[in-house]
């Protein structure tokens, strides 16, 4: 179990996801990325996705998904993961 807490870290499990999504891609599927409540974990994963997958920025990320997800709320301590990961695609 991934907590939604602000010391989670998160990011240890980006490739794993990634990978996991990549595969289901490549073998003609779709995957549903979800959490409890669908606005901070599941959030967190789908922004750094698009970062690292289709070279967008955090902002440009994020604006996507709560274009199709309007309560996405990442928790600070997910936000500033991000950011890290974004400096890290740089």
């Amino acid at each position: 179990t991934v907590l939604d807490k602000e010391d989670t870290n998160l990011s240890q499990y980006f490739d794993e996801c990634f990978n996991f999504i990549d595969e289901a891609k490549r073998e003609g599927g779709g995957v549903l990325v979800h959490c409890f409540v669908g606005k901070s974990r599941s959030v967190t994963i789908v922004v750094a996705y698009l970062m690292k997958k289709h070279g967008m920025s955090l902002s440009q990320a994020f604006e996507h998904v709560r274009s199709k997800r309007p309560l996405a709320s990442p928790n600070p301590g997910f936000i500033q993961q991000l950011k890290e990961f974004e400096k890290s695609l740089q």
